[in-house]
């Protein structure tokens, strides 16, 4: 499977269709620099938000993929017959790379399909999307893939055994070190909190052409140090909005419209003993988005099919402490009930 998929990177012109979180543009700029490096292949870029595609936004990258011979999806946390849906109106490979909770795998066969443990994993060998298109472009983007851990598990991410791994092979101590991973996930949460996907989805590219490492050039640019500090405000407003204790459970409701990455990066920071879990919704048109990050054992991610039954979009991950589900188009009996 990965060379199969090493080969649709090095031999064709590709349509990366990213989701808009700190790890996913990181991945996607990962495979940016692989594809720049090993063959004369084009590059367009999608950036998304959308947990459950419906039939226009399929439609949408099957128009553009057109002017491409395959598409890359990272991360997106799709089901099987969404991604067979996708399948169907391409005429080249659909790739897959994803670490999401899946229950139904896709059967187009013209779907490759790299999710090492879909039903996710409790020792978190698989923590990131970034790590997964490390193993498969055999990158030496050490210190990226640290940052990618940081971004999803925060502090948690030094009892990471990818993480540490990571950390020597970049050449610094695992600990007094962090600080450096650290700053890069920062600006990566900088961008997806604060800016739009439609206007910032070329933004991989751009990273790997500054002529530095995708660290140095996100740590270098002050447009993304402007960023990160518009970020850090929305982050604030979040935290400062109405809490509500259920027992070992918080939720934080926000009445004004936030992204996914917002709620997810705030859910995580909210995250401490003695509170198991921590859910964030924000309203918008359809109902409740929200995002609910968990210590519990028993993976969050599992109500995924729950949610996808009751018809609403949902993307759940499980990679030992990354333990989350994000859903829209909710009401609040739902979001009540993924907080039982």
């Amino acid at each position: 499977m990965i060379n199969e998929i090493r080969d649709v990177l090095t031999n064709n012109d590709l349509l990366i269709v990213y989701t808009w979180d700190a790890d996913n543009l990181m991945a996607a700029s990962i495979i940016t620099s692989y594809v720049l490096n090993t063959g004369p292949g084009r590059l367009g870029y999608l950036a998304h938000e959308d947990f459950k595609p419906g039939v226009s936004f399929i439609g949408d990258i099957a128009k553009t993929s057109r002017q491409y011979d395959s598409v890359i999806l990272l991360g997106p946390g799709w089901q099987g017959p969404e991604i067979d849906l996708l399948a169907a109106n391409i005429h080249g490979e659909v790739v897959v790379i994803d670490n999401s909770w899946n229950y139904i795998r896709p059967r187009m066969k013209n779907v490759l399909y790299f999710n090492p443990s879909p039903r996710g994993d409790s020792r978190g060998n698989w923590p990131t999307v970034s790590f997964l298109v490390h193993m498969i472009t055999r990158s030496e983007y050490y210190l990226e893939i640290a940052a990618s851990i940081i971004a999803m598990m925060g502090h948690g991410a030094i009892s990471s055994r990818i993480y540490q791994n990571m950390m020597v092979k970049a050449g610094l101590h695992h600990i007094l070190d962090k600080s450096i991973p650290l700053e890069c996930s920062n600006k990566l949460w900088g961008i997806t909190v604060s800016q739009n996907p439609l206007s910032f989805k070329d933004i991989p590219r751009s990273l790997v052409e500054s002529g530095y490492d995708i660290c140095m050039a996100l740590m270098k640019d002050p447009l993304v140090s402007s960023y990160e500090v518009l970020a850090s405000e929305i982050v604030n407003e979040v935290l400062k909005s109405r809490r509500k204790e259920y027992d070992s459970v918080r939720l934080v409701e926000s009445d004004l419209p936030r992204n996914y990455s917002t709620l997810l990066l705030t859910s995580r920071i909210l995250l401490r003993s003695p509170v198991k879990k921590v859910v964030t919704a924000a309203k918008v048109s359809s109902g409740y988005r929200f995002c609910a990050w968990s210590l519990a054992k028993r993976p969050i991610a599992s109500i995924v099919g729950d949610l996808r039954r009751r018809n609403a979009k949902a993307k759940g991950v499980y990679q030992g402490q990354i333990n989350y589900v994000c859903g829209e188009d909710l009401s609040k009996s739902i979001i009540e009930r993924v907080l039982s």
